[in-house]
């Protein structure tokens, strides 16, 4: 896998075993500097059973995109960052924040390219 505009990798070829409790303290500890200026409490909760096999690289990007937007646009209370077993090969990975969220009128828009509000 690769992204598109910079042909830079994204994710090995090959899924490999990693820690979802890893990952998230790495964002985490990215992202602190950011949460503790702004007073934002930076919250994590991850599976029981921490160990999967995927690519965690391209997890770490695709987190750490979120919560660094999620701590961008919420000027006060906390960013949640979970991971919930949905089955015995999947995780669903989760971004909550307490921000200003986005007005119900651009919804139906949030992904069309280069939309701005």
């Amino acid at each position: 896998m690769e992204l598109v505009r910079g042909r830079d990798r994204l994710a090995d070829l090959e899924p490999m075993p990693f820690s979802v409790a890893d990952i998230f303290e790495s964002v985490r500890d990215i992202v602190r500097p950011i949460a503790e200026e702004k007073g934002l409490e930076v919250r994590l909760t991850h599976p029981d059973r921490p160990f999967r096999v995927g690519h965690p690289v391209a997890l770490n990007r695709v987190l750490l995109n979120l919560v660094t937007n999620a701590l961008k646009f919420t000027d006060e209370g906390s960013v949640e960052v979970s991971a919930r077993v949905t089955s015995p090969t999947r995780v669903e990975f989760s971004v909550k924040d307490t921000g200003r969220g986005i007005k119900p009128e651009d919804l139906p828009h949030v992904f069309e390219p280069y939309f701005t509000t």
